[in-house]
């Protein structure tokens, strides 16, 4: 972590147009999660499910609220 955090401090991830940091975060989580047990993987797949639906969810909820206050003006103007 903090060498992914130095090399974003410094912007010195890019080799060549080869983004480093992103390699080595998947890499990592990758490695991460080839240790879990097959009943792990299920929960953290279960947990990934729950939190995309709550992260769409939210965005549909946030373009909602824009539209509403968006019509308020301008009915308001």
């Amino acid at each position: 972590m903090a060498w992914k955090a130095e090399c974003n401090r410094r912007s010195w991830y890019c080799i060549f147009g080869w983004d480093a940091t992103s390699w080595f975060s998947e890499y990592s989580y990758n490695e991460w999660r080839r240790s879990l047990t097959p009943e792990q993987i299920r929960k953290l797949e279960e947990y990934e499910k729950k939190q995309k639906e709550k992260r769409d969810k939210d965005l549909e909820n946030a373009f909602a609220a824009m539209l509403t206050m968006c019509n308020y003006i301008w009915k308001h103007m």
